[in-house]
């Protein structure tokens, strides 16, 4: 017997997994400003979880509509192909406009919408 899982349960698991994935890029490039603006000990770590907590909601939002919108269209067409991810695609790069507006920083947020929509896209497919 195939059980099938609730789109929300799938969003909310990459959202989970990309955000995590967004902390650690927040992580890894704010110690790369840090570093330049020679930025020691509160100030140092302020910019660390400052930049992670960002990074990580921009990513988990996008990565979550990203695959509620894929797994929706999958079960209501009832077929799996490159015309979903086009359409998740576009739903998710609006829920990164959106979350940029929210949070108010545009910075390399291209980059971290290819990578959220590449790793859901990844997830999709192998979930």
């Amino acid at each position: 017997m195939e059980e099938v899982v609730p789109c929300p349960s799938l969003a909310v698991t990459s959202a989970l997994r990309i955000g995590t994935v967004g902390a650690i890029w927040g992580l890894g490039e704010s110690s790369v400003i840090a570093h330049k603006k020679g930025l020691n000990g509160i100030t140092k770590a302020s910019l660390l979880a400052t930049s992670a907590a960002k990074c990580s909601f921009q990513c988990g939002v996008v990565a979550g509509v990203f695959q509620m919108t894929y797994c929706w269209i999958e079960r209501h067409l009832g077929q799996k192909d490159w015309k979903n991810s086009v359409i998740a695609g576009a739903g998710g790069a609006a829920a990164a406009g959106a979350s940029a507006a929210i949070v108010a920083r545009k910075r390399k947020l291209d980059g971290m919408i290819m990578m959220a929509c590449l790793l859901s896209g990844i997830n999709a497919e192998f979930s």
